[in-house]
């Protein structure tokens, strides 16, 4: 669970818990028709979780209180056993002075509904595995007698390796109909199978409906139904054919317009019999993965989202020319030479994604250390982190002795190079270090007595032994 994904309101006029069970409230993220969703510590082992507490009036509503949680506490055991790559984990179902609750895992990363803008399809292969990645997870849940039903863009959160995540597997479908109003349906059902509005029979295939709306969305660029109202949406979704997807996206191939369309199909037996059969048949359209990484496509993804934000994070990712003078500023925003120091390292682990989170984190911190413990937020695996870490040792320490000294003297030129010796030296080093060149050829240039000397301490920052001796052969001869 993340923030990303969470329905909209923040609640701030109610005040925050200090606890939910044993768990340390550490924000609210979220309201939404279930209830109120925060972030929270686990103090026994020191884990962020996600905790979704129920209203209170969903437990009396229509004297029907007690079977209600008695579904809901039957629904989270047995969503409990999908432990799954591509599943939001439930780790406890609780209790908090008659309150439920859920507890779950925290997953950072922007949900697929931040990430689509309308009319824009995304990339056929990014699209597929995206796809790809829902009905593994979709296959997975229905081998165990889940139906999610409430499959849609806000519960897909893809995280910066490219992982998709679905959440609220097996507590959706609780949460989708109203308890007051036998039936109804809370929320815009732009994604629910006919039968979910008819009356008919809801199990899988009603999952694989709604995963092929996500698709058809992804592809095409807008949603195959449309409606003025909420009846008026209901009814195209239960009687109204869709539009061939080409005619949105020509660029679709045929046979990957017919499997989206056999999703669609209003009748649950002329869809496809299970998640498997539906991934084959994406198998079968002749669209070619992405060769890139995950974390390459994941970055395009995230872009969009990133594009549309104001902050200062969005601001300094677009920044690419190279800064000269102290890496951080006495406010506390970071010097570009910072950020593009900091991303390289994160680069390594995280790919070109790595400038957008170390923008964001940037935004959220006042310090170094702040700065670094943001982005460590953004690396979920353990092993990623400690390489992060352990490549960006003397990085962080470079720009922390820099801080230092910039704090009581500007860095200057020393007497021993020139300024135009000095210039040809950080042209050869910025190939391998970024921006942060400038700031290493100036320190290093006040401990080195010769050139060759200056070269060889400043090629300790290149990690690739082909690159260092290639910046090592740049020794001016005879100096």
């Amino acid at each position: 669970m993340t923030d990303a994904e969470l329905p909209t309101g923040t609640g701030r006029g109610t005040p925050l818990p200090a606890r939910v069970g044993k768990y340390e409230v550490v924000r609210e993220l979220g309201r939404g028709a279930m209830g109120v969703v925060y972030e929270a510590r686990d103090p026994s082992i020191d884990r962020p979780v996600a905790i979704k507490t129920i209203h209170a009036h969903l437990l009396d509503a229509a004297g029907e209180g007690n079977n209600w949680l008695a579904r809901f506490r039957r629904e989270a055991t047995a969503a409990a056993r999908c432990l799954h790559p591509n599943i939001v984990a439930i780790f406890e179902l609780g209790d908090d002075a008659g309150v439920p609750f859920l507890v779950m895992e925290y997953v950072v990363g922007t949900d697929l509904k931040g990430l689509i803008q309308d009319q824009v399809p995304f990339a056929l292969p990014e699209a597929l595995s995206i796809a790809g990645q829902l009905l593994d997870a979709l296959g997975y849940a229905h081998a165990r007698g889940i139906v999610h039903r409430d499959i849609k863009p806000g519960n897909l959160i893809v995280q910066a390796s490219g992982l998709i995540k679905v959440a609220d597997f097996g507590i959706a479908r609780i949460g989708s109909v109203s308890l007051t109003q036998p039936g109804s349906v809370v929320g815009t059902p732009t994604h629910m199978a006919p039968e979910m509005f008819t009356g008919g029979v809801v199990d899988l295939r009603s999952d694989l409906f709604s995963a092929g709306v996500v698709l058809y969305q992804l592809v095409a660029g807008t949603r195959p139904f449309a409606g003025a109202s909420i009846p008026d949406l209901m009814y195209q979704i239960a009687h109204a054919e869709p539009a061939d997807p080409r005619t949105h996206n020509p660029a679709i191939p045929e046979a990957l317009a017919k499997t989206i369309l056999r999703a669609l199909s209003k009748k649950p037996e002329h869809r496809h019999r299970d998640a498997a059969e539906f991934n084959l048949d994406l198998g079968r359209c002749g669209v070619t993965a992405a060769a890139d990484h995950p974390s390459a496509r994941a970055t395009r993804l995230i872009s969009r989202a990133a594009a549309r934000e104001t902050s200062v994070a969005a601001t300094a990712a677009s920044h690419t020319s190279a800064t000269a003078g102290p890496t951080l500023a006495g406010t506390g925003a970071f010097e570009e030479a910072t950020l593009s120091a900091v991303a390289r390292d994160l680069a390594i682990v995280v790919g070109p994604m790595a400038r957008v989170l170390v923008a964001r984190a940037a935004s959220q911190a006042t310090t170094l250390e702040q700065l670094y413990e943001q982005i460590a937020r953004h690396i979920p695996d353990e092993a990623h982190r400690r390489a992060f870490f352990e490549k960006a040792r003397l990085t962080r320490a470079e720009l922390v002795r820099v801080q230092s000294a910039a704090a009581t003297t500007q860095l200057s030129q020393t007497a021993r190079f020139d300024d135009d010796l000095l210039e040809q030296v950080t042209k050869d080093l910025a190939p391998h270090t970024g921006p942060v060149a400038r700031v290493l050829v100036r320190k290093a240039a006040r401990d080195c007595p010769s050139i060759a000397a200056l070269y060889e301490r400043l090629s300790q920052h290149i990690d690739v032994a082909v690159e260092r001796a290639a910046f090592l052969d740049k020794v001016p001869r005879g100096q």
